[in-house]
């Protein structure tokens, strides 16, 4: 599958969920993790875990930097 294709598909799932009143935001996010999962497996699951896990307290800022 192309770029193109997957960019059309996402578009289309995206104008669904909002048909379907999903918000927004929701909406936006399960449709670029899915598109990112289909370009690049691997990379999906750091993203949603969540780069910021380390931080004290839980903080997830990302002018906070937790780089340790």
């Amino acid at each position: 599958m192309d770029g193109s294709t997957i960019a059309l598909l996402g578009f289309l799932a995206l104008l669904v969920l909002l048909v379907i009143r999903v918000p927004v935001g929701l909406a936006m996010l399960l449709v670029g993790g899915a598109g990112i999962a289909t370009i690049r497996p691997g990379a999906v699951v750091p993203v949603l875990a969540g780069r910021y896990s380390r931080c004290p307290r839980g903080i997830p800022s990302p002018s906070f930097h937790c780089s340790f």
